[in-house]
């Protein structure tokens, strides 16, 4: 039985330096200005277990002084998918509020319902550049199938908790892009959320829950 162990864990242990060494190189592709041999290389990145790897991407993205780097990492964590929501979860608690931006905004452009989760995280950051990480708000407002990604966030963290916690955002931003986002919307505390962003004392706010109440409106006529 030892006889027959011994090469076969020599021969693992060739494979995986093997592959340590190529992970090596596709990460040197990741540099490469060409977008084409970049997403070659993630392609071919992919194929190898993702945390042989994301360590390095943790890195890049906190690595402020290397747009091209951060990028990379970026879209490397945007293909992984579900497989880097562990990670991006570590970098939503990062001190560096720029890596919690960057975190947000990937786990914004990720399509996968697991994702919600690490939304849900973003949407009550201290830091109100990470809550309206631009990715964040486009996946409130995606039409399709993603058309209800905030309705979903909604029922993890609690509706009414999230609704007071979004009308009652010390930003103004905030509270007019959700007033927009809600307004397709068709989970019981919405109307009582918009007739209260309708009072609100910024004139924008009211503007976008004022549209949201009249748009949510005339989709019930048309029914």
């Amino acid at each position: 039985m030892g006889e027959i162990l011994k090469p076969v864990m020599k021969e693992q242990a060739g494979m995986k330096k093997s592959a340590k060494e190529e992970i090596r190189l596709l990460l040197g592709n990741l540099r490469d200005t060409d977008w084409w041999v970049r997403k070659e290389t993630i392609g071919r990145l992919l194929d190898y277990p993702e945390n042989m790897y994301l360590s390095d991407l943790e890195e890049w993205l906190r690595n402020g002084e290397d747009a091209l780097l951060r990028n990379a990492s970026m879209e490397v964590f945007k293909e992984l998918g579900d497989r880097a929501l562990g990670s991006l979860g570590r970098l939503l608690k990062d001190e560096d509020v720029d890596a919690r931006i960057f975190a947000a905004n990937v786990l914004g452009d990720i399509k996968e319902p697991t994702a919600l989760g690490g939304l849900a995280d973003a949407l009550q950051d201290p830091d109100d550049n990470v809550r309206i990480a631009p990715e964040i708000v486009k996946a409130m407002k995606k039409p399709g199938k993603n058309n209800g990604v905030l309705a979903k966030v909604l029922s993890m963290i609690g509706e009414k908790e999230a609704l007071m916690l979004f009308a009652n955002d010390e930003d103004d931003e905030v509270r007019t892009e959700v007033a927009l986002a809600i307004g397709s919307l068709r989970t019981p505390g919405v109307p009582e959320a918009l007739q209260r962003l309708s009072r609100d004392p910024v004139e924008e706010v009211r503007a976008a829950a004022l549209l949201s109440l009249r748009n949510s409106e005339r989709e019930v006529q048309n029914q």
